[in-house]
């Protein structure tokens, strides 16, 4: 452990919380938790917390060779969140390991961190900033809009406002940076606007926001839907954009060329050209839902389904924002919550780091070069046979995509 990751550790010691919460992803994108009381902080930081893999989607098939251990990242300079105000609690980010003291093949964070590394090796550093959309509704099976207000719209006809207001001082005391919220196009249609972070961190606080997006909402009486397409076609979808910039060992933007009209290196556009090819590939790791196809499928929404870039244009999978100057970065804006957003996160940066590394040249501004897989059976298709994803990846989690696509039945566990 780093001197850093060491008063990091001592820090949540001398706390003087009594409960901790040792938080992990499954494989879903889903947060799983287990409160510990002080006197096992040393004992767990040390060694791990043990828990039930089997009970966990993604970790482990089979109850008889189900043990996993929990362990807090203290090397992440923001694992350790002492204030989570909705309940009062207290978490610390942790990677899940095997009982051989190994990242396990299950734990989508040490696939992001893996990716990471990479970029580390070349000297580079990676920031992602995530648009996260949602519906509020009254909770309840028929599921009531809590408004018919439309984009950025004021009170009295938007309804969410204080709710907002509230959600991000919530995720400010848990250590989530937000740089905006409004409300979106669909009626009781939200956006909260993460602020670009250290891409670890930005996935970290990701999750987090997601998660207490739910959990303010049900303080209010109201569900928050994060799903793609809750409320069938002709309806706005709720994406989850990721913005990424990235600077080489130098610490210049890999993107920005002053003498390009545009702002964009060829580097850039090499990355741009990485995420374009392997696009059907990041699809496939991130789309959980049968709702993703059908927001691909919902004509007029802004969902990108032609694999394309263009500058300050909403219907490209790859947009490049507005921006100043060395503030240039790329928009992907496919996404959606169905998955998990450590796995996507680490789908893009490799497949920009690839379109670098292999030299790719990208197609003209507008070009369409391919679609998106518009199907379940498409993106199995490539879990099954693209080496990308494999190398991303590897066996375990690959295979657990491939056994849980949307549609298929979830074979119960043995053993």
């Amino acid at each position: 452990m780093t001197p850093a990751a060491e008063t990091r550790k001592q820090a949540c010691l001398d706390s003087g919380i009594q409960y901790l919460n040792f938080v992990a992803a499954d494989v879903n994108g889903d947060l799983r938790s287990m409160e510990e009381d002080r006197s096992n902080f040393k004992k767990y930081f040390a060694h791990g917390l043990g828990v039930d893999g089997s009970s966990i989607p993604g970790y482990a098939k089979h109850a008889s060779r189900s043990d996993v251990l929990m362990m807090a990242d203290f090397e992440e300079e923001t694992a350790f969140r002492p204030t989570i105000a909705v309940e009062d609690m207290s978490v610390v980010m942790c990677d899940v390991y095997g009982p051989e003291g190994k990242p396990h093949g299950g734990c989508p964070r040490s696939v992001l961190k893996r990716v990471l590394d990479m970029y580390k090796a070349k000297g580079w550093t990676s920031q992602m900033q995530t648009e996260i959309e949602f519906y509020l509704v009254h909770a309840g099976e028929d599921q009531k809009l809590v408004d018919q207000a439309g984009y950025m719209e004021l009170p009295p006809a938007d309804k969410g406002f204080g709710y907002r207001r509230k959600l991000a001082e919530l995720l400010a005391g848990a250590g989530v940076s937000v740089r905006r919220i409004h409300h979106e196009c669909g009626p009781s249609q939200n956006e909260i606007e993460l602020n670009l972070r250290p891409s670890l961190e930005s996935q970290d606080s990701t999750i987090l926001s997601m998660w207490l997006t739910r959990m303010l909402a049900a303080q209010y009486g109201w569900d928050a839907l994060l799903s793609p397409l809750p409320f069938g076609m002709g309806k706005a979808g709720n994406g989850l954009h990721q913005h990424i910039i990235v600077h080489d060992k130098d610490g210049k933007n890999i993107f920005f060329d002053e003498e390009k009209g545009q702002g964009l290196s060829k580097m850039g556009l090499s990355y741009i050209a990485g995420v374009l090819k392997y696009g059907k590939e990041i699809t496939a790791v991130f789309a959980r839902d049968q709702e993703t196809f059908d927001r691909f499928n919902n004509k007029g929404h802004e969902a990108p389904v032609d694999l394309m870039w263009g500058a300050m244009n909403r219907s490209a999978l790859v947009r490049i924002p507005a921006a100043h100057g060395s503030d240039i970065h790329m928009e992907f804006r496919a996404g959606d919550a169905s998955g998990n957003t450590y796995l996507m996160a680490a789908a893009l940066l490799l497949a920009g780091l690839k379109g670098v590394e292999d030299g790719l040249e990208a197609p003209a501004e507008g070009e369409v070069v391919g679609h998106l897989p518009l199907t379940a059976d498409e993106c199995e298709k490539l879990l099954v046979e693209s080496p990308f994803i494999n190398e991303l990846l590897g066996d375990h989690m690959r295979e657990y995509l491939i056994e849980t696509m949307p549609g298929k039945e979830v074979k119960p566990l043995h053993g």
